[in-house]
């Protein structure tokens, strides 16, 4: 898998007419601050999920749980059902939060296919444009070369 730090050391060669070396610059600076941040949500989603894989207790109901006499008086049937309630909604919240938690972790996994799709994109699209380039020089002499040059880039004219 692609690290934010494999984007953050992508070195390029220079080539004769490349690109403009600062706009490569931005846009993998971009590229970065976006691609850690999606990282490191991706990460913290996974941990969550781990915990909550591995924190969900099996609750079990207080009927079957010895209950202490609270102070001369029994445990009554209002105390039992209202204790049956709390742990209802207890395990229903939890239940809630467990199912947020993994929506968002579907939502973030979505995000970074597409993440990774326009990524295999720009590749490919950047792959045509110095193709096209190459086959500029290979076949036109030099005068033509300059002056598509100066079509593709006006800011050559005062040169």
């Amino acid at each position: 898998m692609l690290t934010p730090l494999d984007i953050q050391n992508a070195a390029f060669h220079r080539a004769w007419r490349g690109y403009n070396e600062q706009e490569v610059d931005d846009f993998l600076d971009r590229v970065f601050l976006e691609y850690e941040q999606l990282y490191r949500e991706n990460l913290e989603l996974k941990e969550q999920i781990e915990k909550i894989g591995s924190a969900q207790p099996t609750l079990t109901p207080p009927s079957s749980v010895f209950v202490q006499p609270i102070a001369g008086g029994g445990v009554t049937e209002d105390t039992l059902a209202r204790s049956n309630e709390i742990i209802a909604d207890a395990q229903r919240r939890a239940n809630e939060l467990i199912a947020q938690a993994q929506q968002q972790v579907a939502r973030e996994k979505i995000r970074l296919e597409e993440l990774k799709q326009q990524r295999r994109m720009f590749k490919e699209q950047f792959k045509t444009m110095l193709q096209t380039f190459v086959h500029i020089l290979k076949t036109h002499d030099d005068d033509e070369v300059a002056e598509a040059n100066v079509v593709l880039n006006p800011d050559t004219r005062d040169q």
